[in-house]
């Protein structure tokens, strides 16, 4: 393949990772915002802003879809490359995503209003995480391929919201099963209370300590973990605090978060400069308590949902929702906390050890390369 043709099909892959790179945080901003609207009781059809932003995502991942299988099935690709790997994965939750689609029309019709872990819900879901975690692996893969410097600058760019639409993403997965609210006209999925209430203050310090730690070991930006964790919060506070002004008061606060990732992004940084490796490690597993520590903060308002009936209190609206939050805020912290940065260190311990495992392995499998000379190296 000529210099060329290698330029285009490097192109033809950054505007597929473009595309799906917006498409997966449209999807993540439409999920969020549905979930908020049925929260508030808005009127309960198909057809609402937040699907129709939904589902604008899920057609934008299926044209970056279709240029990615364009370029396998034309051989513009070679089957060795790694990047294979996440378009094939985006084929399959595209595939997910578009039967979810019609299917959950069909649901809404037949049953009428439905519980948020209900079958349809859960194959779009599924599809959307799938998509998710493709565009943040095909974007590490690109990264490490590409020359130029301002394609390399250009994929930085879409690491930022990719990671951020992948945070929310395994957030809201999670919140599927752990959030009261799979009690539909017909069916009811909700888990055990207990049950919801142990998964959320285990995987979800789990989630948030891997996924800034992965971005910031991946991007390798200066205040990577302020901007991604801005993003974040900005999209939680848009779609699901201020559109009901029972919950706006608790906004200020909030917001507060970016406080913690500059915090965060500081204790990393210094991890940069003349530490030995133990330190650097040291400052990692510091930062992942850090963000490990405000996971129930960062779930405000529909997290402190899961823990209403075992804290013996009820929601029929948001201000009651807002009252019992403060009311309960000051006692559950002094749990949530240490907890939280427990889980928070402990997951980033385990990713810091697999990444250093996986760096040994490849040490040692480039070492045992042929040199150009057809001896070992």
């Amino acid at each position: 393949m000529s210099i060329h043709s290698k330029e285009n099909v490097t192109k033809k892959i950054l505007l597929m990772l473009c595309l799906a790179c917006a498409g997966s945080f449209l999807q993540i901003v439409g999920v969020s915002w549905d979930v908020t609207s049925h929260l508030m009781k808005t009127p309960e059809t198909f057809f609402t802003p937040s699907h129709v932003l939904l589902y604008s995502g899920i057609g934008v991942l299926l044209v970056a879809t279709l240029i990615g299988a364009i370029l396998i099935l034309n051989g513009k690709i070679d089957k060795t490359n790694p990047i294979i790997t996440p378009f094939r994965l985006f084929i399959i939750g595209s595939i997910f995503a578009a039967i979810a689609g019609p299917s959950d029309y069909a649901w809404h019709k037949i049953f009428g209003i439905d519980g948020l872990l209900s079958p349809t819900h859960l194959v779009l879901a599924t599809g959307i995480i799938i998509n998710s975690i493709s565009v943040a692996v095909g974007l590490r893969i690109v990264a490490k391929q590409v020359h130029s410097s301002m394609h390399k600058k250009m994929i930085k760019f879409l690491m930022i919201p990719a990671f951020a639409a992948l945070w929310l993403t395994l957030i809201w997965y999670v919140y599927l099963f752990i959030l009261p609210l799979s009690n539909g006209s017909h069916f009811d999925f909700n888990l055990n209370p207990v049950v919801e209430s142990i998964v959320a203050i285990t995987l979800l310090p789990i989630i948030d300590a891997f996924v800034l730690l992965t971005a910031v070991r991946t991007i390798d930006m200066k205040w990577s973990a302020t901007i991604i964790t801005t993003l974040v919060v900005l999209i939680n506070s848009f779609t699901n605090i201020i559109p009901s002004i029972h919950l706006s008061p608790f906004l200020p606060l909030y917001l507060l978060l970016i406080g913690i990732a500059i915090l965060y992004d500081f204790i990393t940084q210094k991890s940069r400069t003349r530490a030995t490796i133990i330190n650097r490690e040291r400052n990692f597993v510091i930062a992942g308590a850090l963000i490990g520590s405000v996971f129930y903060i960062l779930g405000y308002p529909l997290l402190p949902i899961t823990f209403a009936e075992p804290l013996g209190f009820t929601f029929h609206s948001m201000s009651e929702l807002y009252e019992n939050f403060i009311v309960t805020l000051p006692g559950i912290l002094l749990f949530m906390l240490p907890f939280g940065a427990f889980i928070g260190s402990i997951s980033t311990i385990i990713v810091l050890k697999i990444e250093t495992t996986r760096r040994s392995q490849e040490s040692i499998e480039n070492s045992l390369e042929p040199s150009s000379g057809g001896e070992p190296s």
